[in-house]
């Protein structure tokens, strides 16, 4: 394995591995920040922080959602009538 970069095609666990490991660490550092005050500084690390772990677990399940009928709607138990859009004017 090569050292300092991870393919997700290749080892799509150790890819969201690393990705979740950086960004916890990413997210002590906003705690750390905040503990000295730096309140705008903390929060947009910790956004960032949990941004990052969300879109990499959604990449990891992606394929799963999609093969379970994610997109037709029985993932998040919404369903959307598709309708064809009339002009305005």
């Amino acid at each position: 394995m090569e050292v300092g970069y991870l393919d997700y095609k290749r080892d799509p666990v150790a890819h969201v591995y690393a990705k979740v490991l950086d960004d916890l660490v990413e997210a002590r550092l906003a705690l750390e920040m905040l503990g000295r005050d730096l309140i705008q500084n903390a929060s947009a690390k910790a956004f960032m922080s949990v941004k990052s772990i969300v879109s990499a677990l959604v990449v990891k399940n992606l394929p799963k959602s999609l093969k379970g009928g994610w997109m037709r709607g029985g993932g998040l138990g919404m369903r959307t009538r598709v309708t064809q859009h009339q002009p305005l004017g």
